[in-house]
């Protein structure tokens, strides 16, 4: 095998050549908001620098996503002001609109090249194919946030992340880590508007979005993250493997908001781990798995599997199994409401919930529990899977992304293997409160989080007072 596999990232997806006489290289960026280890920005540098043409790197937003809200849209903002920074000084012109697909087009049809972030899921993937078709210009998608091209490792849909695993490991130093990006020979900053924080701003108040508040416990943006990383390298990783899975502990990265945004790539994060740890630390491992197996299992589940954001992509024996078990009676049944208040019985599932609902970032062991009990309180496991992948998108940070999607997937059984039969949930592994109790000091768990919500409420209340004043 080569013995570097970054040139692979790059695919050419349509019938179209560079075209000499284009006026600029046009970056669209859809979830590489960073400097460090972008390969999309990288490519547009030595494309505009091959034709000795400005590079404009442009980001649009429209109205209609599905479940945003204010909590995205401020974390987005927040990644967009430092990219727009750091760009200029690389001068490189970054234009940031309320835009329409025809207005895309209009940019992209008057270009050497375009380059954009490949994205997997199915709304986005389309968006990119069409405008591929209508450019008359190359266009050129890069696999710019994952660790390896996507079927590379596995070139068809996996069914257990043992099949990926050793590959994932061995496979390591295959990704070059000395990223380096070219000086831009022409400034873009003297051809185009230069934006400013204020025009950002401008385009956001454009946006018809859910404006009701909702807390998040993260600063988006390239250097918060960074900060977070080497944060938990030195405090955290330590001891990842004997305490990642407690959450009343707080030992996992707190990476996934921006990795889902693209403040941050899995190679910078690799390559700063090994920096201060080998790769036989057991705690390395551990966060490896995490980080890289079941991450890039999840882009391999939503590149070849279509149905990743529904429940018939979960496996025929998970189909049968809950099927079978349909009409069983349920001791608690809720809707959808009360599910997504946090008012049901369980007080650990509660406190879960409105973690997610009010900070915006679960705890990944509760996840899987949390998921779980719906199955059971729901009168329809189909339902429940409808509503699952629904509060996830709208609360969490990393929400719609191929992670969230695995993530409920594997909580109806996918990726997994049946199980002693129980009511409701058949074969599918069951989660109990009981079983909470005995892993970690579950009690502890809620306490944190009634602290944390009670301090976000007081920090809320505070700035509607200084709105108001």
């Amino acid at each position: 095998m080569d013995k570097d596999l970054n040139y692979l990232r790059i695919k050419k997806i349509n019938a179209y050549s560079d075209n000499s006489q284009g006026e600029y290289v046009f970056y669209w960026v859809i979830n590489g908001l960073r400097i460090e280890d972008n390969f999309s920005l990288k490519l547009a540098i030595e494309k505009a620098n091959q034709f000795k043409k400005p590079l404009l790197v442009f980001f649009g937003l429209r109205d209609g996503y599905y479940w945003s809200n204010w909590r995205h849209y401020q974390f987005l903002k927040e990644g967009l002001f430092e990219f727009l920074e750091n760009l200029k000084k690389l001068n490189i012109a970054f234009i940031f609109k309320k835009t329409t697909d025809d207005e895309i087009l209009s940019y992209a049809k008057k270009a050497v090249a375009v380059i954009s972030d490949e994205i997997y899921l199915n709304g986005a993937k389309k968006r990119q194919e069409s405008l591929a078709d209508k450019i008359g210009v190359a266009m050129y998608l890069v696999e710019n946030n994952s660790y390896y091209p996507v079927n590379i490792i596995l070139n068809k849909k996996a069914n257990f992340a043992w099949q990926i695993r050793d590959k994932i490991f061995n496979f390591l130093d295959l990704i070059k880590k000395d990223f380096f990006l070219e000086k831009v020979q022409v400034n873009s900053l003297n051809f185009f508007q230069i934006f400013e924080k204020e025009d950002i701003e401008k385009e956001f108040d454009k946006l018809n979005l859910d404006k009701k508040i909702y807390f998040k416990k993260f600063i988006g943006g390239e250097s918060k993250v960074l900060k977070i990383l080497n944060e938990f390298i030195e405090k955290k990783l330590p001891f990842y493997s004997a305490f990642h899975s407690h959450p009343e502990k707080d030992f996992t990265s707190n990476l996934s908001p921006y990795l889902h945004f693209g403040n941050i790539s899995t190679v910078k994060i690799v390559k700063e781990v090994l920096k201060k740890h080998s790769l036989k630390d057991e705690n390395v491992y551990s966060f490896f798995n995490e980080l890289l197996v079941w991450r890039e299992l999840s882009f391999n589940f939503v590149y070849f599997d279509k149905n990743y954001h529904n429940f018939n992509s979960i496996p025929s024996w998970a189909k049968k199994t809950l099927d079978d078990h349909k009409s069983d009676k349920r001791d608690y049944l809720y809707s959808f409401d009360d599910l997504e208040q946090g008012k049901t019985h369980d007080c650990y599932w509660n406190a879960c919930q409105r973690e997610m609902v009010y900070l915006g970032k679960m705890a990944n062991y509760m996840r899987m529990y949390w998921a779980k009990k719906v199955i059971e309180w729901t009168e329809d496991w189909q339902k429940a899977y409808h509503w699952l992948v629904k509060i996830n998108n709208k609360y969490e940070l990393d929400g719609r992304d191929p992670n969230g999607y695995l993530g409920v997937s594997w909580c109806f059984g996918n990726f997994d293997r049946p199980w002693r039969e129980r009511k409701i949930i058949g074969k599918i592994r069951y989660m109990s409160s009981k079983g909470l109790e005995n892993k970690f000091d579950i009690k502890k768990y809620v306490e944190k989080i009634n602290k944390e919500l009670d301090l976000h409420t007081k920090d809320l209340f505070h700035r509607q007072n200084l709105q108001k004043g």
